[in-house]
């Protein structure tokens, strides 16, 4: 915001509203207590002082006629109020009706600020103040943060948070905020803990059994995961405990609802905490393809909520020896346990540019890279590289490559400013601000749309199809947008790899570069953006922005395993 909005004498004053349309809503206030949360949170990060904190429950947004809404309209015709502030546009209105409120608060010096908004309130679509911070930083901050409030909510007054499926033995009741015994299923868990904790079979030996037996995985596959049974044996929903046990765990008005002689399994909720990320990757035909990755990482122990859930019904004994039977096994990955110098994309497959992955080979002690496109991706995207790579040689090659580079400052750095001319663009497709502009004024559009039928100025053919229309040009304008703000940030990876590059590898000497580890080139590698293509006949095609597609030197082996 500017200093012509408020000051220390002067100071910004800004209404909150939030609304919610059912009843049970407003009875149980999950919602309302929310959007309050979230709007006070932002209106103390961008130094707005809170004149009154409006509430509708129980009203539709399809019309004006609400007495919170009354309210706001009232208070900002009287003057002083410099925002409105919402968490969606929709929670003060819908459709058209918004934008005619927005108008309306603006006649009298207010801007209706949306915090989900593509852009603020102003006539001709110009950005306000502060909409890129609001974008920015906001969106991919607090509303997460306010979506999880509700559901931390819940799981404290003891409700189970309803997800794509239930734990194995368990569906949900009727309300979907808790969990009822499905005893068909939960026989199939009592069984695989017997034979675990009562009769000493492997996890080897009851996934074979159960293939054996025909009995569907709850993928509804075939095959039956060693991960998924360990899972399954060290989760707690299946462990009986006390009630004294489980007062321990939750507040006193949850364990008030319990009954004192049963036994109650234990869900936990918020065991992981999950982030995703969108990035675009070109194909080699110049077409875009949007990607989302997500990453879980396990939250502290303190963090963790138990919510009391039926009892399984398995013996406590056998759940104890289960755990105990599994308690030092160890995990085998194909990767032979240990992080590998060009996993992560850095090595490829020469012919369909997908990045190849680690297959170790324990008994005879060598690992290779090989093509992921040859084993996935179903049969008409299937790669025909049937060739591996021996991944000791690979890396030696790759290595002596860069360090060649590490070794030659006024080199590496000429790379490493080509690699930032490449990632700028011109100013027209690269600004933030004009495809935030663009994103905006097409909502404008859909809203005027939506005026013209509600005045019967147009059929509902029309503006369906316009709607459409407008749609999808939404979605490629917000694409670009994604792309604009990707963009920026591997150019500020970019610069920060630049210095860090040439501060530090550049002046070590060939010893120092010789004690780094695989993880430390793996890093060195990705900074570089270097990209290392394999060929059927074992040719290693080094292709990075300073060395047009250079050739390493061979080790003699003869191409095949």
């Amino acid at each position: 915001m500017t200093a012509s909005n408020g000051d220390l004498h002067n100071p910004k004053r800004a209404l909150l509203y939030c609304r919610v349309s059912g009843e049970e809503q407003r009875k149980k206030g999950y919602s309302l207590a929310d959007q309050l949360h979230t709007l006070k949170d932002w209106c103390s990060d961008n130094g707005y002082e809170v004149l009154e904190e409006i509430e509708d429950g129980g009203y539709s947004g399809a019309y004006l006629e609400r007495p919170g809404l009354d309210r706001v309209r009232e208070l900002v015709a009287a003057g002083g109020v410099h925002a409105v502030v919402v968490l969606f546009r929709d929670r003060i209105a819908r459709g058209v009706y918004a934008q005619l409120l927005a108008e309306e608060f603006r006649e009298h010096g207010a801007r209706l600020v949306a915090l989900n908004s593509r852009g603020d309130d102003s006539p001709d679509g110009e950005l306000g103040d502060n909409i890129l911070d609001v974008i920015a930083a906001w969106e991919r901050k607090k509303i997460s943060e306010r979506m999880n409030r509700g559901k931390r909510r819940k799981a404290k007054e003891g409700k189970v948070i309803a997800g794509p499926s239930p734990d194995y033995g368990f569906r949900y009741n009727e309300s979907c905020d808790g969990y009822v015994v499905d005893e068909e299923k939960m026989a199939l868990i009592r069984r695989i803990f017997r034979m675990v904790g009562a009769e000493g079979a492997s996890i080897g030996t009851v996934r074979r059994t159960l293939e054996k037996e025909g009995i569907p995985a709850p993928s509804g596959g075939r095959c039956w995961s060693r991960q998924y049974l360990r899972t399954r044996i060290s989760d707690d929903v299946y462990l009986p405990h006390t009630f004294e046990e489980v007062s321990a765990l939750v507040s006193p008005e949850v364990a008030s609802s319990l009954d004192t002689s049963l036994n109650y399994g234990v869900w936990w909720y918020g065991k992981n905490r999950h982030s995703s990320t969108q990035r675009r990757d070109t194909a080699p035909d110049g077409t875009s393809r949007y990607t989302r990755a997500r990453k879980s990482v396990p939250a502290p122990r303190e963090d963790w909520i138990a919510v009391p859930v039926p009892d399984a019904g398995i013996p406590k004994e056998w759940v104890l020896a289960a755990r105990e039977a599994i308690r030092d096994n160890e995990w085998s990955s194909n990767a032979g346990d240990r992080m590998w110098e060009l996993t992560g994309g850095v090595i490829r497959c020469a012919e369909c540019s997908r990045a190849m992955s680690v297959n170790h080979i324990r008994v005879r002690g060598r690992a290779y890279y090989r093509c992921t496109g040859r084993y996935n991706g179903g049969v008409e995207r299937r790669c025909s590289m049937s060739h591996t790579v021996r991944a000791e040689d690979a890396e030696a090659r790759v290595w002596g490559f860069v360090r060649g580079v590490l070794t030659d400052p006024e080199r590496l750095t000429r790379g490493l400013d080509k690699m930032l001319e490449g990632e700028r663009k011109p100013p027209d497709k690269s600004d933030e601000a004009s495809w935030l502009r663009r994103v905006s004024n097409i909502d404008r559009k859909q809203e005027r749309l939506l005026n013209l039928h509600l005045e019967g100025d147009i059929t509902t053919a029309t503006f369906r199809a316009k709607s459409a229309e407008l749609r999808e040009v939404r979605q490629g304008a917000q694409k670009e947008l994604e792309a604009c703000r990707q963009a920026r940030s591997r150019v500020e990876d970019i610069e920060r790899s630049k210095e860090a590059l040439v501060a530090h590898y550049a002046s070590l000497v060939p010893q120092g570069l010789a004690e780094l580890s695989s993880k430390e080139k793996n890093q060195i590698y990705k900074m570089m953006r270097l990209k290392v293509l394999a060929h059927r006949d074992d040719t290693l095609i080094a292709d990075w922005v300073c060395n047009a597609s250079s050739r390493l030197p061979g080790s003699g082996r003869t191409p095949g395993r």
